[in-house]
């Protein structure tokens, strides 16, 4: 999926939604700071993997409910 539709679709979004948005986008730049960052600081496997594994999860579970709401 496109960024930029994500983004056109998060604008939709009420604002009850927003706290979760946030978080949201966050787990983008989180994925993309802890490849970058562990390029120069050695981080523990483990630790790399629960977080790009619980990152994953979260992001697919949003998507897939993204995709039961109905539009009006």
């Amino acid at each position: 999926m496109n960024l930029l539709k994500l983004i056109g679709k998060n604008k939709k979004m009420k604002n009850e939604n927003m706290g979760n948005s946030i978080f949201y986008y966050s787990c983008y730049v989180i994925i993309v700071l802890t490849i970058i960052l562990s390029k120069f600081v050695v981080i523990p496997l483990m630790a790399q993997m629960f977080l790009y594994t619980f990152i994953t999860i979260y992001i697919g579970s949003h998507d897939s409910l993204k995709q039961l709401e109905v539009r009006k």
